[in-house]
């Protein structure tokens, strides 16, 4: 069984699971056909969650960070591709914030989540 994780924002729900196919729903119903940006095909790639803040979806896991870029859910690129397992993620109202398994913190202090600042907490 593949687990899935669901967010919402502007009226969209976007669900990814553990391997990365990503569907969307308006009505969290009757959902698209799934898509795969970026297939979790490489064992170190697995997603354990998204979250929307700011207008944007953002899902992470282990080793992989990626953002919704186009109409929510619908068009996404790598963020951050680095190593450790990205457990938490949350938007403070100025940074976007990710911890991981190993005691790291992903910060990027632009309201487009793409250039992160990694440091050993």
């Amino acid at each position: 069984m593949t687990v899935s994780f669901t967010a919402q924002g502007n009226g969209i729900y976007v669900n990814i699971d553990q391997l990365g196919n990503i569907t969307t729903s308006t009505d969290n119903i009757v959902w698209t056909q799934p898509i795969a940006p970026f297939r979790a095909n490489d064992a170190h790639w697995t997603f354990g969650g998204i979250v929307f803040a700011n207008n944007y979806f953002v899902a992470y896991g282990n080793a992989i960070i990626i953002i919704s870029t186009g109409l929510p859910g619908s068009m996404w690129e790598s963020s951050l591709t680095v190593g450790g397992n990205w457990q938490t993620c949350l938007f403070n109202g100025t940074n976007w914030v990710l911890t991981d398994n190993l005691n790291r913190t992903a910060t990027s202090r632009t309201d487009y989540p793409a250039i992160w600042t990694i440091t050993q907490g």
